[in-house]
């Protein structure tokens, strides 16, 4: 893990380094056809982050500005692919998503790439290409997106490649990853470590995309005596995860002492009474967590679906007014889902502003 750590490293230092001399012309090699799971893992933490390496002046309606796309952390763990990409425009500022795909949920028949059509109006200095990534019908919305308006479970992602060839080797790249994991038996759930937690820390992830990462993980088993809180803080691990590692699990019969940054709140509500009850067989309702990183507070729900089929689940919640509200969210199999049910701004209260969060109904 030590040595995947100091690769990484030097791998982003050396895309810091290009970016900034402004040498685009890293191209990244091919993962050779007879790669093995170890050397897949090592070319998606580091050639992957040269393929959508790109700048480039886009002008519409007479106006001209730089754009700059670029991935800027990847990290594959069990078959997991978790990756961050940034976009910096001129005038725009920056933003960043990262996006969580099991590379088994990937359906070969539909995994293509294609050029990027503009409209007639906008003209780019250079063609870039989009890889396209959908989940299989049966796993639903599997993959995970995260950005600045919270986490979103989507059944399609798309990369955009720095030209065609770079978008050929993503393609060759994930059919053969795919077709490893797909052979390599599913290993019995492993307990998410401190060295779990170094290893997206280093690639680049936001504090908020780790938290949720160590709350969906399915056991825990972080060492959080004097020693190795020393090592975390030394591997640039931030306060806020740390705290969220000392918590306990979700359903551990321990006092829940809650963080500063994010909490879980109440317990886990029952599933609503419904003559269709068998319907939601695996499914179960996490309760409520809130994210009060800024003086603005988020409110998720979390659904659990523990069963083998994805499944169409209906909830309801009472919003900060009051009022009983109603949705539905795609749960893929064996994953847990997260739908923002509001964002309020954090003042005095008595009661909680979102609450009675109960899962209705499924098919």
């Amino acid at each position: 893990m030590t040595s995947s750590i100091r690769r990484n490293a030097i791998w982003m230092t050396a895309l810091t380094l290009m970016l900034s001399s402004g040498r685009m012309f890293a191209q990244g090699v091919a993962l050779a056809p007879t790669a093995d799971i170890e050397a897949t893992r090592f070319w998606f933490e580091n050639d992957f982050l040269l393929m959508g390496l790109g700048q480039r002046t886009v002008t519409s309606d007479g106006r001209s500005s730089t754009v700059t796309e670029s991935f800027t952390g990847s990290s594959m763990v069990d078959c997991r692919l978790t990756f961050t990409s940034r976009t910096e425009r001129t005038g725009r500022g920056v933003t960043m998503s990262t996006h969580t795909v099991g590379l088994r949920d990937i359906d070969l028949d539909s995994l293509s790439a294609s050029r990027n059509r503009m409209p007639p109006s906008t003209r780019e200095s250079k063609e870039l290409f989009t890889v396209t990534l959908r989940a299989k019908r049966d796993k639903g919305e599997a993959f995970l997106v995260s950005d600045a308006d919270g986490q979103t479970r989507r059944d399609l992602v798309g990369l955009r490649a720095r030209d065609q060839s770079a978008a050929d080797k993503l393609v060759a790249a994930f059919r053969h990853a795919v077709a490893l994991c797909v052979a390599i038996p599913a290993a019995p759930v492993a307990p998410m470590t401190n060295a779990n937690v170094i290893s997206l820390a280093r690639a680049g992830l936001s504090d908020p995309v780790i938290i949720s990462a160590i709350r969906r993980a399915p056991a825990r088993a972080f060492d959080v005596s004097d020693s190795a809180l020393i090592s975390l803080a030394e591997f640039k691990v931030s306060n806020a995860v740390i705290e969220e590692m000392m918590q306990p699990a979700v359903g551990e019969n321990k006092p829940a002492a809650q963080t500063p940054g994010s909490q879980d709140v109440g317990s886990k509500p029952a599933i609503a009474s419904d003559p269709k009850r068998a319907a939601c067989e695996g499914i179960e309702s996490l309760g409520l967590y809130v994210n009060k990183a800024t003086v603005i507070e988020d409110w998720y729900g979390k659904i659990r679906n523990s069963g083998a089929v994805a499944k169409i689940v209906v909830f309801t919640w009472t919003d900060e007014y009051g009022a009983a509200k109603q949705a539905q969210i795609d749960v893929g199999a064996g994953q847990i889902a997260t739908p923002r049910l509001g964002r309020v701004e954090i003042k005095f209260r008595v009661i909680d502003p979102i609450r009675n969060f109960r899962v209705v109904s499924c098919r």
